[in-house]
């Protein structure tokens, strides 16, 4: 074979979609919000006993360092060490800062989710969140190998309040991956996960394209209020929106990089509990089958968090509901070991 077919075949191989079995399988799970241990405990051996290799979880400067100077690494530490004991790895999603880095009052609704709208001040806050996120990797260098910057930046309630262009988020994202990147050269970031994909999510990451700004890896949270498979064009979003993002990337040359889905389920308290697990079914099926470049996906979310957020594989009271069995048939189908025995905390 002439040595020029053969770097074209071996380009053709590099730019085809990541197989199947090298999805990442997980949850989100937000257990960094939770003071009481033994929650984070079951949450974990519910995670585990059904497969999950990924817990997502918001890594929160706010309850970190709500004193300038004054660390308290104390729940980020159990809940990276608890992981990693199960066999489960870290996903970390920075978001938020405190009040004396935002100079919003704690006692306004959300105070954690406001970035400063004037030029020095915004200015500062980056350059306070750098600092921030260094100590962080620093830290867990070796153990945290992934993370996700900012959440659902594109719409109107996590950064706050909801700017009109991108370029506040790009300034803030540029800075914040180089500070992880010149740490941990192997860590994988990925920008946080665009939501409303018809409606905003498309045009915030065409923005960042248009700027030049070509993440390693772009994150999304294709949420759907109908089957995954009954695609409805509108800006209610669709689990086919996954196509959408890779066919953006594609255009702009980034075939290459990484397409994770940090976030989509659907409540239990919209449909039924047989619903919600057939509709699993076919999304992860669809991820497998259609979506086979998607190289991460971590379902929303482990446990149910009424009264809204009932999209749970588990009740609150941590029993399975059909959705975990699908879940976990799923996640030993694509395993290369044999699935272990293991038992799920029911108290």
């Amino acid at each position: 074979m002439k040595k020029t077919a053969l770097i074209i075949i071996l380009r053709f191989v590099l730019l085809l979609p990541t197989s199947a079995s090298a999805l990442e399988l997980g949850l989100h799970m937000d257990i960094t919000w939770y003071n009481d241990s033994s929650i984070r405990a079951k949450s974990i051996s519910c995670a585990r006993s059904i497969g999950a290799k990924v817990s997502r979880n918001s890594f929160l400067w706010h309850l970190i360092e709500p004193t300038k100077g004054v660390y308290d690494w104390s729940i980020p530490d159990s809940v990276v060490n608890e992981l990693l004991k199960a066999g489960i790895d870290p996903l970390f999603c920075i978001y938020g800062s405190p009040t004396w880095a935002n100079e919003v009052p704690t006692s306004t609704n959300n105070y954690y989710l406001y970035v400063p709208s004037d030029e020095a001040q915004f200015g500062l806050w980056v350059k306070n969140y750098e600092t921030f996120v260094k100590a962080a990797v620093n830290r867990y260098s070796g153990k945290v190998k992934k993370w996700e910057l900012w959440n659902e930046q594109n719409e109107c309630c996590f950064w706050l309040p909801r700017s009109k262009t991108a370029d506040p988020y790009i300034r803030w994202f540029q800075t914040i991956q180089s500070a992880i990147k010149n740490i941990d050269p192997k860590a994988e970031v990925a920008s946080g996960g665009l939501s409303a994909i018809q409606y905003t999510g498309k045009q915030f990451l065409t923005a960042m394209y248009a700027k030049n700004i070509f993440p390693d890896i772009v994150a999304i949270h294709p949420y759907s209020t109908t089957a995954p498979n009954d695609y409805q064009p509108g800006p209610e979003g669709n689990f086919g929106d996954i196509a959408t993002i890779r066919k953006l990337m594609l255009k702009y040359g980034q075939g290459n990089k990484k397409l994770w889905v940090t976030e989509w389920g659907w409540s239990t308290s919209k449909i039924t509990a047989q619903t919600q697990a057939e509709w699993l079914r076919i999304s992860l099926d669809m991820l497998k089958n259609q979506y086979s470049y998607v190289s991460l996906a971590t379902y929303f979310t482990d446990v149910d968090k009424p009264p809204d957020l009932n999209h749970g594989l588990f009740t609150m009271k941590f029993q399975p509901k059909p959705s975990a069995i699908v879940f976990k048939e799923f996640a030993d189908s694509i395993k290369t070991s044999p699935p272990k025995k293991l038992h799920i905390i029911d108290k």
